[in-house]
């Protein structure tokens, strides 16, 4: 799940994310202007424009950026403006570095038989092509360096930088690419997506400081209900009108509930806070989904171990393994009981992880789960189902939930064996 947006690249979605909220803001014939600056915004270069010129409204707009944000300048950002094919080349290798080998392909495989995407799905293909659909600018933290395409629209080309040289100030400040370090997040990706909603949902509130409809004030905070993250789903999926729905529910997380989450924090103590949460980053979704649950150590997530597969099963290996957190459990619930009751069911989650087994024409999936309670554990159960049926099992105990998937050559009838010998040697 971290290749489904918690951490590859900060900002792939910040061209739609500003088109669309600079457009409403500005409304026929643009007038974008810097809050509290009492300047004119300078002309924005057109697209196509000597890069030159893009690079010199990076220069203007950075030291505003620094003072909407309240973060000093501690050294030059390194930007380079490329044309569009140059700029798709780099996002391939540099996704082709997050994921080495064959992750993507395991974890394809494991999303398909949790039914987060729809059978033929390729996920390799369908991240490039989101990506490459979408990337006219952003701030590489590996790097430390803002890049920038030749073709940014103009209308976009303001809010854009303020986002991505937010990510840059972020960078001096918090480095923030230790987040991003795959040895910190390993086989963790709720926690991923969650410092990934505090990284986004940080730069989007200083894009929305910076939209200022004429004559009005900034949109942050109070103008928090302006912005509309279902918008951004919508535009992200006409964007790319191939890729999974899951895809762009996951890689909108971080802007969407990022946002409030920020949003948050800030009306309660002011950049401050939100500088402070850098120590200390959510951990989870459920941390974002309900930001009145972050606090140290109020309620941190349970680590959840892989499952222990008796002896008979010893031709089985592990694939890949997930934790879902909230957030991805509700979209698993959702096709089999809507939205409102996935939400009420994955609400109460404490800690889970999801393996893939495979095997001599055999699958497996183990999902175990804990709750906060065993009747909030109850009602997950019911809502995710089984009765038995369909290759599904399903049992709770206490706090705990163990659901089963089999397939291929896996008898449905072997899996309640299996619960009994996995509740033994469940850690």
């Amino acid at each position: 799940m971290r290749a489904t947006g918690a951490r590859a690249l900060p900002g792939t979605l910040s061209l739609l994310l500003a088109g669309s909220l600079a457009a409403s803001a500005a409304g026929p014939g643009p007038d974008f202007r810097l809050w509290r600056t009492g300047a004119p915004p300078a002309e924005t270069p057109a697209a196509g424009a000597p890069p030159a010129a893009l690079l010199a409204l990076t220069d203007q707009v950075l030291p505003e950026v620094s003072r909407l944000r309240g973060l000093d300048l501690l050294g030059p950002v390194a930007r380079e403006v490329h044309d569009e094919a140059t700029l798709r080349s780099y996002v391939s290798r540099r996704l082709e570095e997050e994921y080495p080998g064959d992750r993507l392909k395991r974890e394809e495989r494991l999303l398909l038989a949790l039914g987060l995407l729809p059978p033929g799905s390729d996920l390799e293909r369908a991240i490039g092509d989101l990506y490459a659909a979408q990337t006219a600018g952003y701030y590489d933290p590996a790097r430390r360096t803002l890049y920038l395409s030749e073709t940014l629209p103009e209308m976009m080309q303001r809010p854009t930088l303020v986002h991505e040289l937010t990510h840059a100030l972020q960078d001096q400040h918090f480095k923030i690419a230790r987040f991003m370090d795959p040895r910190r997040t390993e086989r963790n990706d709720d926690a991923s997506l969650a410092v990934s909603a505090l990284i986004e949902g940080d730069a989007t509130g200083v894009m929305l400081s910076s939209l200022t409809p004429p004559g009005g004030a900034g949109l942050w905070p109070g103008g928090l209900s302006f912005f509309d993250g279902d918008l951004l789903e919508s535009l992200t999926a006409a964007q790319s009108p191939g890729a999974p729905a899951f895809l762009v529910q996951v890689l909108g997380f971080p802007y969407k509930y990022g946002t409030r989450f920020v949003a948050r924090l800030y009306s309660q103590g002011g950049w401050e806070a939100v500088n402070a949460a850098y120590a200390r980053p959510p951990r989870s979704s459920e941390q974002v989904l309900h930001p009145e649950r972050y606090a140290p150590l109020e309620d941190p997530p349970r680590h959840v171990a892989e499952a222990v597969l008796p002896a008979a099963l010893g031709g089985l290996s592990r694939n890949h393994d997930l934790v879902l957190g909230e957030f991805v459990t509700r979209l698993v619930l959702e096709p089999g009981v809507g939205q409102e009751r996935a939400g009420r069911a994955a609400d109460g989650w404490d800690g889970d992880r999801a393996a893939l087994y495979v095997g001599a024409g055999a699958e497996l999936v183990v999902w175990l789960s804990v709750w906060d309670s065993p009747q909030e554990a109850s009602e997950f159960a019911a809502a995710v189902g089984d009765g038995g049926a369909g290759g599904r099992l399903t049992e709770t105990r206490g706090e705990r939930v163990l659901h089963l998937r089999g397939g291929g050559t896996l008898p449905g009838s072997d899996l309640p064996a299996l619960a009994d010998a996995l509740w033994k040697g469940w850690r």
